[in-house]
């Protein structure tokens, strides 16, 4: 399992993800969540248009 921010576009990054996933076992890609650098938490920070996002991605 994968988090990513995304909140106006699929992130650059994303498509290694994506790359590891195709060849391993897969996996799931959660956009729209953000991981705190200090305690390695992770907060909903949402996307601005997800009908949007799901035809970029």
């Amino acid at each position: 399992m994968e988090y990513k921010q995304a909140s106006s576009s699929v992130p650059k990054d994303c498509w290694e993800t994506v790359s590891a996933f195709a060849n391993t076992d897969g996996g799931v890609i959660v956009l729209g969540i953000t991981e705190t650098k200090k305690n390695s938490e992770f907060i909903v920070s949402g996307v601005k248009n997800g009908n949007q996002l799901k035809i970029d991605f």
